[in-house]
């Protein structure tokens, strides 16, 4: 199945973050508690739609349908950061020399900013990233988070404007919605999770 693109409505509310994997054990004999972080932290998050107009709830139904449940995948950034701080402008690619935490890249002109999004790779497998930390500048060398899943990713092209991740629907039972007045206008709501 095609990978879809989120169709271009405003959501009243949208909610996004980093759901990270981790484990806790606490031992019953002296009370210490320990915790390990295990790779594979994703982005996720939800967003509400209320008093959608008929064609633009017939558009997210459309949508959410053909992503068939939990088997489609779509593309999907924070809605509230679609572009660095700072003007940035070049075309490169990610240079690995430091492992799946920082990322070198050589801009053209200007620089990225800690809260910028990159994307890596253009492809179905795209990572979306958050610049954490940045040093130097040229390559300027990002510390992002989450850290790369991807082993491939080394000369792959890093997207700054509007980067997008993979995500799918949290659970199977998402394609709903309702109807809270005589206008028929609808309401719907969705929760997603990084998808790669």
């Amino acid at each position: 199945m095609a990978i879809l693109s989120f169709p271009n409505i405003t959501p009243e509310s949208f909610d996004f973050g980093i759901r990270y994997n981790t484990q806790v054990s606490t031992t019953t004999l002296s009370g210490i508690t320990q915790t390990v972080e295990l790779p594979g932290a994703r982005w996720a998050g939800s967003m509400s739609f209320r008093d959608l107009s008929p064609s633009d709830s017939a558009e997210l139904k459309a949508f959410l349908l053909e992503l068939r449940g939990i088997s489609g995948r779509f593309f999907l950034g924070d809605i509230t950061h679609p572009s660095p701080f700072n003007t940035v402008t070049g075309t490169f690619n990610a240079e690995a020399t430091s492992g799946i935490r920082t990322i070198d890249v050589t801009p053209s002109s200007g620089s990225f900013s800690v809260g910028d999004y990159i994307q890596v790779g253009n492809d179905d497998n795209r990572e979306l990233k958050m610049v954490i930390s940045e040093s130097g500048s040229s390559p300027q060398s990002l510390i992002i988070e989450p850290l790369m899943r991807r082993t491939d990713y080394d000369n792959k092209p890093v997207i700054y404007t509007n980067p997008t991740g993979v995500f799918l629907l949290e659970s199977d039972d998402l394609a709903k919605w309702s109807v809270r007045s005589k206008a028929r206008l609808s309401d719907i709501s969705i929760s997603f999770i990084e998808g790669y």
